[in-house]
Protein backbone atom coordinates (compact mmCIF):
# COMPACT_ATOMS: atom_id res chain seq x y z
CA UNK A 1 0.00 0.00 0.00
CA UNK A 2 1.55 3.34 -1.00
CA UNK A 3 2.37 5.86 1.70
CA UNK A 4 1.06 9.33 1.02
CA UNK A 5 1.97 12.53 2.82
CA UNK A 6 0.47 15.71 1.49
CA UNK A 7 2.98 18.12 2.97
CA UNK A 8 5.89 16.02 4.21
CA UNK A 9 9.25 17.72 3.86
CA UNK A 10 12.61 16.03 3.44
CA UNK A 11 15.44 18.10 4.89
CA UNK A 12 19.04 17.73 3.89
CA UNK A 13 21.86 18.00 6.43
CA UNK A 14 23.87 21.26 6.40
CA UNK A 15 27.12 21.01 4.50
CA UNK A 16 30.42 22.67 5.25
CA UNK A 17 32.53 23.93 2.37
CA UNK A 18 35.82 25.68 3.14
CA UNK A 19 34.71 26.60 6.67
CA UNK A 20 31.36 28.10 5.56
CA UNK A 21 28.17 26.26 6.39
CA UNK A 22 25.48 26.32 3.75
CA UNK A 23 21.88 26.00 4.79
CA UNK A 24 20.06 23.00 3.30
CA UNK A 25 17.27 23.57 0.83
CA UNK A 26 14.09 21.76 1.85
CA UNK A 27 12.61 19.57 -0.85
CA UNK A 28 9.13 18.19 -0.64
CA UNK A 29 8.54 14.48 -0.64
CA UNK A 30 5.81 15.09 -3.20
CA UNK A 31 8.38 16.68 -5.52
CA UNK A 32 10.66 13.67 -5.19
CA UNK A 33 7.78 11.31 -5.88
CA UNK A 34 6.73 13.36 -8.91
CA UNK A 35 10.25 13.22 -10.34
CA UNK A 36 10.40 9.45 -9.78
CA UNK A 37 7.01 8.93 -11.43
CA UNK A 38 8.00 11.03 -14.44
CA UNK A 39 11.06 8.83 -14.94
CA UNK A 40 9.27 5.51 -14.40
CA UNK A 41 5.92 6.44 -15.95
CA UNK A 42 4.09 5.39 -12.76
CA UNK A 43 0.84 7.10 -11.78
CA UNK A 44 -0.01 7.98 -8.17
CA UNK A 45 -2.65 6.05 -6.30
CA UNK A 46 -5.56 8.12 -5.01
CA UNK A 47 -8.18 7.23 -2.42
CA UNK A 48 -11.81 7.02 -3.44
CA UNK A 49 -15.03 6.29 -1.59
CA UNK A 50 -17.26 4.03 -3.72
CA UNK A 51 -20.82 2.83 -3.14
CA UNK A 52 -23.84 1.78 -5.16
CA UNK A 53 -25.94 4.68 -6.45
CA UNK A 54 -28.97 3.29 -4.62
CA UNK A 55 -27.05 2.75 -1.35
CA UNK A 56 -26.39 5.17 1.49
CA UNK A 57 -22.91 6.76 1.57
CA UNK A 58 -22.32 4.98 4.89
CA UNK A 59 -22.12 1.72 2.88
CA UNK A 60 -19.13 3.01 0.87
CA UNK A 61 -15.77 1.25 0.61
CA UNK A 62 -12.39 2.96 0.40
CA UNK A 63 -10.68 2.02 -2.86
CA UNK A 64 -7.23 3.07 -4.08
CA UNK A 65 -6.88 3.68 -7.79
CA UNK A 66 -5.34 5.94 -10.41
CA UNK A 67 -8.66 7.36 -11.63
CA UNK A 68 -12.37 7.47 -10.88
CA UNK A 69 -13.04 4.79 -13.49
CA UNK A 70 -10.27 2.56 -12.08
CA UNK A 71 -11.84 2.78 -8.61
CA UNK A 72 -15.32 2.01 -9.98
CA UNK A 73 -14.07 -1.03 -11.92
CA UNK A 74 -12.09 -2.31 -8.90
CA UNK A 75 -15.20 -2.04 -6.74
CA UNK A 76 -17.34 -3.82 -9.35
CA UNK A 77 -14.78 -6.59 -9.77
CA UNK A 78 -14.01 -7.33 -6.12
CA UNK A 79 -16.64 -5.85 -3.82
CA UNK A 80 -19.97 -5.59 -5.61
CA UNK A 81 -22.89 -7.49 -4.13
CA UNK A 82 -23.93 -10.48 -6.17
CA UNK A 83 -27.14 -9.55 -7.90
CA UNK A 84 -28.91 -10.70 -11.03
CA UNK A 85 -28.83 -7.35 -12.83
CA UNK A 86 -26.94 -6.76 -16.06
CA UNK A 87 -25.42 -3.49 -14.88
CA UNK A 88 -24.79 -1.44 -11.77
CA UNK A 89 -24.52 2.28 -11.03
CA UNK A 90 -21.74 3.44 -8.69
CA UNK A 91 -20.97 6.78 -7.06
CA UNK A 92 -17.25 7.44 -6.78
CA UNK A 93 -15.89 10.29 -4.62
CA UNK A 94 -12.28 11.47 -4.47
CA UNK A 95 -11.43 11.50 -0.74
CA UNK A 96 -9.00 14.40 -1.12
CA UNK A 97 -10.96 16.81 -3.33
CA UNK A 98 -14.57 15.73 -2.72
CA UNK A 99 -15.22 15.52 -6.48
CA UNK A 100 -17.90 12.94 -7.34
CA UNK A 101 -18.61 10.97 -10.49
CA UNK A 102 -21.25 8.38 -11.29
CA UNK A 103 -20.55 5.31 -13.44
CA UNK A 104 -22.80 2.68 -14.97
CA UNK A 105 -20.95 -0.63 -15.37
CA UNK A 106 -22.04 -3.53 -17.57
CA UNK A 107 -21.39 -6.61 -15.41
CA UNK A 108 -21.09 -8.95 -18.38
CA UNK A 109 -18.55 -7.00 -20.45
CA UNK A 110 -16.95 -4.76 -17.79
CA UNK A 111 -17.61 -1.67 -19.92
CA UNK A 112 -17.99 1.51 -17.88
CA UNK A 113 -19.57 4.82 -18.80
CA UNK A 114 -21.06 7.86 -17.08
CA UNK A 115 -24.53 7.63 -15.55
CA UNK A 116 -27.28 9.19 -17.62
Amino acid sequence: MPMTRASATVRQMPTTTGGATTAPKPTTLDGAISRLMSVTGARPQRRFSVHGAEEAPSRAHLIEGVSFEDAALSFAEYLHPQDDGDEMALLVEDCETGERQCFRIDLETGAAGPCR
